[in-house]
């Protein structure tokens, strides 16, 4: 295989990787970072499973959000690789769709003790090294 079809296409590649505002050694910041769940306990979120999506951000030793009903704010603690969510206040809505999957996104947020961004994802992890909640960077601001 010729190696000049390889170089060709380089500049091209380049590019597409300039346009996308994304670069392979950019990192998207854990905090002042808006993140919409898009998998729970290993479980993509289906769309429409929610009354909206859940999410979260983390601003100022603070976690505001959404559980895909409720509204959702508590405290953390950081440290490195280390996350640790306070105790869980929420809203008391009833909603027709999501109540189930949001009281399972709860209780998951409450066995988080590390974080992980891999390119424009969040991973947190439980005590059992488990990826128990997967988000993405919220676009369409």
């Amino acid at each position: 295989m010729s190696i000049r079809p390889l170089l060709a296409a380089l500049p091209f590649a380049l590019l597409v990787q300039a346009c996308s505002g994304i670069s392979a050694t950019s990192a998207v910041p854990l905090e002042d970072t808006p993140w919409t769940l898009v998998s729970q306990d290993g479980v993509a979120v289906a769309p429409g499973s929610r009354a909206r999506p859940a999410e979260i951000l983390l601003k100022d030793k603070r976690l505001g959000g959404s559980g895909g009903c409720n509204r959702l704010m508590t405290t953390y603690t950081l440290d490195g690789d280390k996350l640790k969510f306070g105790l869980l206040a929420a809203s008391r809505m009833a909603c027709a769709t999501g109540m189930k999957e949001e009281a399972g996104f709860v209780s998951l947020l409450q066995r988080v003790v590390r974080w992980q961004i891999e390119g424009r994802h969040l991973v947190l992890f439980d005590g059992a090294d488990k990826a128990v909640l997967r988000f993405e960077v919220r676009t369409g601001l």
